[in-house]
């Protein structure tokens, strides 16, 4: 399809490039069910071809069982995307039957990329300048960081993705950065947690999930509480010190299984 849009007068080049920086993210976020029946043109009016806005985007490869690449890679089927090395991107990238692509605009690319990463730095520094005002910064995600499933998810590995980035790039992971800059919550006992010297995580429940319970592994010091049912957690910030969080459990009609306090009088983990 790269090598397609290279030489057709109906593609604009700037597609072409659209089209590897959309492989390129799938690679880093895992997807790796990007086939060509993912990829598609319009067929404008003036003849012209453009391509579709992006679909069907999957962290695939979380689960073990989706690890190869379904989109042929150097003329190779069936790579395991956690074995791909930087060189055979750049290959696939510079490869004239494909991209066609020079080296330093492949630099742009990937500069263009780390800009990205930058940005949510740059973000959560501007937020957190001034220790002396009270700030609650909470965030959300669908993967957690920390886990103690049976069932091998990433979060049960030491060098999981989430937490220290992608494979060998290593880019985009979110504890350091979650750290760095003294994020209080992150959702993925009555004793209150004053003055936490890290971020608290919280594996909340799926209440509307039809899958069935994943069994836990054994008990790790980092956790403080877990369950096994379906529910979902209130969050409610009573003040800028002080928020409170309830563990609700649907199985049990209702009932809060979990409670606890975040007390944070500063806000540095100093």
């Amino acid at each position: 399809m790269g090598h397609f849009m290279r030489n057709s007068r109906l593609c604009k080049h700037e597609d072409l490039l659209k089209l590897f920086k959309r492989i390129l993210a799938c690679i880093l976020i895992g997807n790796t069910d990007a086939h060509l029946k993912n990829f598609a043109m319009f067929h404008n009016h003036d003849g012209s071809l453009s391509l579709t806005p992006m679909y069907d985007i999957v962290a695939s490869s979380f689960y073990p069982q989706l690890n190869t690449l379904a989109l042929t890679m150097n003329g190779k089927k069936d790579a395991i995307i956690n074995n791909l090395k930087p060189k055979q991107i750049v290959e696939f990238a510079l490869n004239p039957k494909g991209f066609g692509l020079n080296a330093e605009l492949l630099i742009e690319i990937i500069d263009e990329f780390n800009i990205y990463k930058q940005q949510a730095y740059y973000f959560l520094k501007s937020e957190n300048t001034n220790e002396n005002v009270q700030k609650r910064i909470i965030t959300m995600g669908h993967r957690p960081m920390y886990c103690t499933n049976a069932d091998n998810d990433d979060c049960t590995k030491f060098d999981d993705r989430v937490r220290n980035g992608m494979p060998y790039v290593k880019t985009f992971g979110l504890e350091e950065l979650f750290y760095k800059f003294c994020v209080d919550g992150k959702f993925f006992k009555e004793k209150p947690y004053t003055n936490p010297k890290a971020p608290n995580h919280i594996v909340t429940e799926s209440a509307g999930c039809k899958e069935n319970h994943d069994s836990f592994g054994p008990q790790k010091d980092f956790c403080a509480f877990r369950a096994n049912d379906y529910g979902y957690t209130r969050m409610q910030a009573f003040n800028n010190t002080h928020l409170y969080f309830e563990l609700v459990s649907d199985d049990k009609d209702g009932q809060v299984i979990d409670k606890f306090w975040i007390i944070k009088e500063s806000h540095s983990y100093n």
